[in-house]
């Protein structure tokens, strides 16, 4: 569809919704009875935006989002690509920065932040695919 020279992103989507407290408010029918009005509120709001954080050179294969980095404040984007690369993306000072934090001898295929070490602060970073060394 896109040919072999198309370049894979990873589109960061911010999705927020705000709510009114309430949709339904009962107001006085005939006879002292209450009916059911439904109202839209006014403060209803579905807020959407997004950004390219890291355009690869070739296919994206794995990205996972976790706070794994801990010189960078929030979340980081990690994703392997066809490239042999492993990305670290992660947003400072109103852009995305990207950096290339290891590069494989083979495809890799799926990035997975966790605790691994226990005794080793923070959340280590795993990556899966198909290499030696």
């Amino acid at each position: 569809m896109f040919g072999k020279t198309a370049k894979t992103r990873i589109a960061f989507v911010v999705m927020a919704t705000l709510f009114a407290s309430s949709l339904f408010t009962m107001a006085p029918g005939a006879g002292g009875e209450g009916s059911l009005s439904e109202e839209i509120p006014a403060l209803f709001r579905v807020l959407f935006d997004h950004q390219v954080a890291y355009t690869a050179g070739d296919t994206i294969d794995g990205v996972e989002v976790a706070d794994f980095d801990p010189d960078h404040p929030g979340l980081e984007i990690v994703s392997v690509d066809r490239n042999l690369k492993v990305v670290e993306s992660y947003y400072q000072n109103g852009s995305w920065i990207s950096q290339t934090i290891w590069q494989s001898q083979g495809q890799m295929l799926t990035p997975a932040v966790g605790d691994l070490i226990p005794h080793h602060p923070g959340e280590e970073l795993i990556v899966v695919g198909i290499s030696s060394g």
